[in-house]
């Protein structure tokens, strides 16, 4: 009724653009009509375009977001990595100067078990003297091998008690005690007055 209504009516208007005389102008109500549902669909058609506007900054902002997350969470990942290879740097460095450490023990302990073996020996030619005869304990092949021994740890080891035999047999040398029975109880001696002076 209202369309039907604004397609009859007439308005008139004053138009005043050609002539210095106002004159009236008609315009039908059907061309109002087509010019409202222009306008309205012009707005309608801004309206979308802005609305898209507005989606479209929003998903470049959630873009923008989501990059800057990404980076924040590779240089979080890096950092990470960088103090893991730090820590395992360490831990090397660590596992290398225990292992160091270790050797230097195991060498302590293999000179420390070569110094009680020479005790030992020493012991053993100290703990059972008068021999009964020159071919017993203190026999020629007994005192050999402990010349043999005793040379070994002056020669590679340089230890303080390997030198101190190796001048108690100087000494018995430079005594001039010719027989083997004489070196051999003088030796015993010597021996046991130098394992006297370690304790």
């Amino acid at each position: 009724m209202l369309f039907t209504f604004l397609c009859t009516v007439r308005i008139d208007i004053i138009d005043g653009s050609n002539s210095p005389k106002a004159k009236f102008k008609q315009i039908d109500g059907l061309e109002l009509v087509l010019v409202l549902v222009l306008v309205i669909v012009l707005v309608l058609v801004l309206v979308l375009v802005l609305i898209l506007v507005l989606i479209l900054v929003l998903v470049l902002v959630i873009v923008l977001v989501l990059v800057l997350v990404l980076v924040l969470v590779l240089a979080l990942v890096l950092v990470i990595v960088l103090v893991l290879a730090v820590v395992l740097v360490l831990v090397l460095i660590l596992v290398l100067i225990l292992v160091l450490v270790i050797l230097l023990v195991l060498v302590l302990v293999l000179v420390l078990v070569l110094v009680l073996v020479l005790l030992l020996v020493l012991l053993l030619a100290g703990g059972c003297w008068p021999p009964q005869s020159p071919q017993s304990l203190y026999g020629i092949g007994f005192r050999k091998i402990l010349y043999e021994i005793v040379s070994h740890v002056r020669k590679k080891l340089k230890y303080k008690l390997g030198e101190n035999i190796y001048h108690i047999f100087r000494m018995i040398q430079l005594r001039g005690v010719t027989s083997k029975y004489g070196q051999i109880k003088v030796g015993v001696v010597l021996v046991n007055n130098l394992m006297a002076m370690e304790r």
